[in-house]
């Protein structure tokens, strides 16, 4: 049981490449492609629960796991952004913000890990919910955009939130 949540976020960071080249090859957006991305929604939540729910919490997944979100919504948000479905900035902004706290992530890891808290977990989600929207085959678009718009500026907040309790992490570990 200890592997299984890890072997969701490995699928996941499988999906990308895959969501990737099926949208590039797809005329238009359809059901595959809705299907891929819900999957990877899902496996999300599923980890995230397993791992809880059965102390399967590994270094491997406190790394990886926002890895593979961060790497699932930002490829789905450059595809979107190419076609013209949503603005530039709202990806500039998301993929810089979640750029920079992997880095910084990585950067601290030997000081510990700070795990999402609500505010990351609401962002991940609307990112998310989002983006599943404006690849339905359904026209969303109405729900969809203003729902990312929220989720760009839940972005802005979580990040500025984080590099506040990283310059806490890195303060209590030096004293």
């Amino acid at each position: 049981m200890q592997k299984l949540p890890n072997l969701f976020t490995i699928l996941r960071l499988l999906l990308v490449p895959i969501i990737v080249i099926s949208y590039l090859f797809a005329d238009g957006t359809n059901w595959f492609i809705f299907t891929l991305f819900f999957i990877a929604g899902l496996s999300d939540w599923i980890d995230g629960t397993v791992a809880r729910k059965t102390g399967a919490i590994t270094e491997f997944g406190k790394l990886w796991d926002p890895i593979a979100d961060k790497l699932v919504i930002g490829a789905v948000l450059v595809l979107l952004t190419i076609d013209g479905v949503i603005p530039i900035f709202i990806t500039v902004i998301i993929l810089i913000r979640e750029s920079a706290v992997t880095i910084a992530r990585l950067a601290v890891l030997k000081h510990g890990v700070l795990a999402a808290d609500r505010g990351g977990k609401l962002k991940t989600m609307l990112q998310g919910f989002s983006l599943l929207f404006l690849l339905s085959p359904y026209p969303l678009d109405g729900i969809a955009l203003p729902m990312l718009y929220l989720a760009t500026v839940i972005t802005l907040i979580t990040g500025v939130r984080y590099f506040g309790q990283l310059y806490e992490l890195r303060s209590k570990n030096a004293s």
